[in-house]
């Protein structure tokens, strides 16, 4: 039955290929934003960038895949970009908390509020660069906090 009703349906072309993959992107981009809302988690991925440096967890446990589109770039040097990734988003956070901590004491100064909301913003778009540039699929299982990121 269940072949049956495979044969039934029509194969992908092209386009509905290019439909499918833009809306997972999209999606896996909304992750993303969800993601740096959420203080913890931001602060588990800097957890992870630190254990990574210190050897405490593989490479392995969190990108999804080693850039085999470059095979010059061996692990060692993914290993150092991801730390290094994950790093500018400890700092882009450290950032994020000052100049959130900043709008809370200059609320009725509504153009500051507003510029620092917009700096805010810039942050955390400036993170998910970050987050998209390592690839990252999912932290080890032993974190307790599993966190999904884009490929």
């Amino acid at each position: 039955m269940y072949l049956r009703e495979m044969g039934a349906v029509g194969l992908l072309d092209r386009e509905g290929e290019v439909v499918i993959a833009k809306k997972i992107e999209n999606g896996e981009m909304d992750v993303l934003y969800a993601l740096v809302e959420i203080p913890v988690a931001i602060e588990e991925l800097i957890s992870v960038g630190e254990d990574l440096d210190e050897s405490r967890i593989k490479l392995k446990d969190v990108v999804k895949t080693i850039e085999e589109d470059d095979p010059s770039e061996d692990e060692m040097n993914q290993r150092q970009r991801v730390i290094f990734l994950l790093d500018e988003v400890k700092k882009l956070y450290e950032k994020n908390v000052t100049c959130t901590s900043s709008s809370m004491n200059a609320l009725p100064l509504i153009k500051k509020v507003a510029k620092q909301q917009n700096e805010i913003v810039n942050y955390k778009t400036e993170i998910v660069e970050r987050l998209r540039d390592i690839k990252s699929r999912r932290l080890s299982s032993t974190r307790s906090l599993k966190l999904w990121v884009i490929t």
